[in-house]
């Protein structure tokens, strides 16, 4: 996970630098006399997507470092093998309500997601927001078997 970090890092310094050049960098060339209204609606896109990127990876580091400290509470809970007919019956009505409730967000956030995909007229935020509708529909599928179980 070190090596993701680190990855993620790299990126996340140099969309940094580029969103950076890419702000400053048209006005200067402007400022020389260059006619720049094709070059800054490239550049414009480009800028966009940076800053994007440069966020995205922030988000992503912020992330690594949130699930490393989670991974460690959850390796602190000592796991108990109960049988299933073990279990007492206000026990499984708590956890079915559990996962309802997040079937019931995780429905609501895939439908978000589908939402924020349709109106972006940004590849970058239409794609990520399509990757994460699929991963929510996942999530749906995993509570919906895990419920079938109780």
């Amino acid at each position: 996970m070190e090596e993701l970090h680190d990855f993620i890092k790299e990126a996340h310094d140099i969309e940094s630098r580029a969103a950076y050049d890419y702000s400053f960098g048209i006005a200067r060339i402007a400022s020389y006399g260059y006619r720049v209204n094709e070059l800054k609606e490239v550049i414009n896109k480009i800028a966009v997507d940076t800053v994007l990127h440069k966020h995205l990876m922030k988000a992503l580091l912020d992330s690594l470092d949130e699930l490393e400290g989670m991974n460690q509470s959850l390796s602190d809970i000592e796991e108990r093998k109960v049988k299933a007919e073990e279990v007492p019956e206000e026990i499984k009505v708590l956890v079915k309500r559990f996962i309802e409730r997040h079937l019931e967000i995780e429905k609501g956030m895939l439908e978000l997601y589908s939402k924020i995909a349709e109106v972006s007229k940004n590849s970058v935020i239409k794609s990520i927001a399509e990757s994460i509708a699929e991963n929510e529909e996942e999530h749906h599928s995993y509570l919906m078997e895990l419920l079938t179980k109780i």
